[in-house]
């Protein structure tokens, strides 16, 4: 993973949001899961209520491949990469129970308001903390979400198609919706973040990686195989400029503790063109 990683989601979040709006007429805001409000009890997080009419659903039955059978996608059918029901092992790291576990002292209020308020001007630092609560929630979710292939899919297939399943769980708009508001905290907490970008892969073991390009810069385009046209960094950054054009509602409010609503867990994203 290098540190384009914001902006690949960011742009990523707003095709999305386009084809929820010209594809299937909706017309409300995008929704964010703000889990630094949960992340006491996350498993007990309204995200996760099992609803057919706004909860997304608890943990799948993994006796039967951990398919999820709660909520508005019970025995969702999905065809990508492979056909298959959407999956969820929120028991495979029990450890995400237990509150003082430091993986969900990571999610919580005091580190997302230190990431925030450090790295200053220093995109590299700060994406490494980001990263801790991005593969976290992927991970605690399990399934789909974790890049878990189908017990029907062979293991040698598995390797090349895992990070496919991903996005087939909606809570992975939601985290990621969170992420990219998280990124805008930390844009304009500080002028010299608003622009920060670095190209260096996140992990040392990547540094000899053919793919990465240390000279990348803010202009250097993101492909998008069939998704989209490639795009630049830059053109990511300023989230009310064309062609992204939305503002977070809570721009200004600091990040506070206590439990999050079924009604406001998943909250304004703001709006595409």
């Amino acid at each position: 993973m290098s540190t384009s990683y914001h902006g690949v989601h960011r742009w990523f979040l707003y095709l999305f949001d386009t084809s929820l709006r010209r594809t299937c007429g909706y017309s409300g805001p995008t929704p964010y899961w703000d889990w630094s409000r949960d992340h006491a009890d996350l498993a007990g997080s309204p995200v996760f209520e099992e609803s057919p009419e706004y909860g997304l659903g608890g943990t799948g039955n993994c006796e039967a491949d951990c398919i999820v059978t709660t909520g508005a996608f019970a025995n969702f059918e999905l065809a990508w990469p492979i056909p298959h029901q959407l999956r969820r092992n929120m028991t495979l790291i029990t450890g995400w129970f237990d509150h003082e576990q430091p993986q969900n002292r990571t999610l919580g209020p005091e580190f997302v308001r230190k990431s925030i308020e450090r790295h200053t001007g220093d995109y590299f630092s700060f994406q490494h903390a980001m990263e801790l609560m991005h593969n976290h929630v992927h991970n605690f979710v399990g399934g789909d979400l974790a890049g878990d292939c189908p017990k029907a899919l062979p293991e040698e297939d598995c390797r090349d198609l895992a990070v496919s399943f991903t996005p087939n769980d909606p809570i992975f708009w939601l985290h990621h919706a969170q992420l990219d508001r998280l990124w805008n905290k930390w844009q304009r907490h500080h002028p010299s973040n608003f622009d920060a970008f670095s190209g260096v892969p996140l992990h040392p073991h990547k540094m000899n990686e053919s793919s990465y390009d240390f000279d990348a810069n803010a202009d250097h385009k993101m492909p998008f195989d069939v998704q989209s046209v490639p795009v630049a960094p830059r053109k990511v950054f300023d989230t009310e400029a064309w062609p992204l054009c939305y503002r977070y509602a809570d721009e200004e409010v600091t990040v506070t503790d206590g439990p999050s609503e079924p009604t406001t867990a998943a909250s304004s994203h703001g709006s595409s063109p």
